[in-house]
């Protein structure tokens, strides 16, 4: 969307659809994974496997369809892997994990073979290449996660999911080893690691961490995020606690330094991991409090945040004012948009009591307001939108439009200005 002179894109456009809620899926490139899925019940992240059109990756990146390799180009890259395999720093690159949803393919211990370093090589160095494979990986993650609003158009849908699920089969060899590289040889981030990725847009987030189901190129250093095509916006990320805020999710990058014709960008890859969001940069200014108050209110409005106790660092005070600040600043600007005549009930405004209503917020008084929506909505400021996105994105119960909120644990946890809007 276009607000003012800045333009706002959605972040799964560039990252892929995350796969945390029951409505979405990815794919996946191991059938003992898709076997395993049909086994457990409990399974709550739908997958499809896509089974590889090609016999080898050699075959896949002569002649997949999306963006070919020539024989020369392979010739090439293959002489230059065998001699990165040879070399001290190849034959340093062993397996250290194993996965049994993976099949077991790369047991622990084990070099890393010629094929997971061409996958790597390529996604480091050969940036056209991996934009035409990143942007169809991308329109397939669409359309795997994507609802169906009616019958009529279940069709049309089983339909466009084939043909993207053919076109991922063409490159499946690929994302299955470079996948395999980040997570079997790649290291965890550490809890005081941080990652970065510069934009040249801000993006709207529907939550406060980013999965990242396409492979994915950051920096492990701040000031390569700022010089790298002067971007405008840097994603400052690390590890995010899971859904019950209880337990750690380890975050598995790659560090392709080695690799890469530019070893000074400290280049990392990611593939498949869950990133919080820890602070968002942008204009040279730093919003730590205001991600870690959306944060806060993402969980709250989840529901996950009860299993934490009072002096948990997200329980702040000043966190918590700030979520007063961006609620009743979107019940404000909401009944703006409302041109409603009511001279009679002006004289009551300061009994007004702000509640957060279904989807979203209400008063109990609507003010008139003769601004434009185009004004209004310049006016508002990038967190604020981060905010009300995040709002608009969170799960309750359609069909009632009701999030369900605990009303005791909100005034034992909560400062009373917040619990009571709530």
């Amino acid at each position: 969307t276009q607000v003012g002179d800045a333009y706002m894109g959605d972040a799964d456009a560039i990252f892929g659809h995350g796969a945390d809620d029951d409505d979405d899926c990815r794919y996946n490139y191991w059938q003992q994974q898709q076997q395993q899925q049909q086994q457990n019940a409990h399974v709550h992240v739908r997958t499809q496997f896509v089974a590889p059109s090609h016999k080898d990756l050699k075959s896949e990146l002569l002649q997949n369809d999306i963006y070919a390799l020539n024989s020369d180009d392979y010739a090439l890259l293959e002489l230059k892997c065998v001699d990165y395999q040879q070399s001290e720093i190849g034959t340093s690159l062993q397996c250290k994990r194993e996965f049994a949803w993976m099949a077991n393919r790369v047991k622990c211990g084990e070099f890393m073979s010629l094929e997971h370093i061409m996958c790597v090589m390529i996604a480091t160095n050969y940036t056209p290449l991996m934009q035409k494979f990143k942007h169809m990986a991308l329109a397939a993650g669409g359309a795997c996660g994507a609802n169906v609003a009616n019958d009529a158009n279940v069709a049309n849908h089983n339909h466009g999911q084939k043909h993207q699920q053919h076109q991922m089969s063409q490159i499946a060899n690929f994302l299955r080893l470079l996948k395999e590289s980040v997570w079997c040889f790649g290291d965890v981030l550490s809890d005081k690691q941080r990652l970065y990725h510069g934009l040249n847009e801000k993006l709207l987030f529907s939550k406060c961490n980013i999965a990242f189901e396409v492979p994915v190129s950051l920096t492990a250093k701040y000031s390569m995020a700022q010089k790298l095509d002067k971007h405008h916006m840097i994603l400052k990320m690390g590890k995010m606690l899971h859904h019950t805020l209880q337990q750690e999710q380890n975050v598995l990058h790659f560090d392709v330094s080695n690799f890469s014709a530019f070893p000074v960008e400290k280049e990392r890859i990611v593939f498949g991991a869950n990133l919080g969001l820890v602070d968002v940069i942008y204009d040279g200014a730093s919003h730590l409090e205001s991600i870690m108050s959306l944060t806060l209110y993402q969980q709250i409005m989840a529901g996950q945040w009860f299993y934490r106790s009072k002096n948990s660092v997200y329980f702040k005070k000043k966190y918590q004012r700030k979520i007063v600040k961006f609620i009743r600043t979107m019940i404000r600007q909401s009944t703006m948009d409302d041109d409603v005549d009511d001279d009679e009930d002006d004289d009551d405004d300061d009994d007004d009591v702000l509640t957060m209503a279904p989807v979203l917020m209400v008063t109990k008084k609507k003010k008139k307001c003769k601004r434009s929506k185009t004004q209004q909505q310049q006016q508002k400021n990038y967190i604020q939108q981060l905010f009300e996105s995040i709002t608009m994105a969170s799960k309750y119960d359609a069909r009632r439009r009701v999030i369900w909120i605990n009303e005791s644990e909100c005034r034992q946890l909560l400062l009373p200005q917040l619990s009571q809007i709530l």
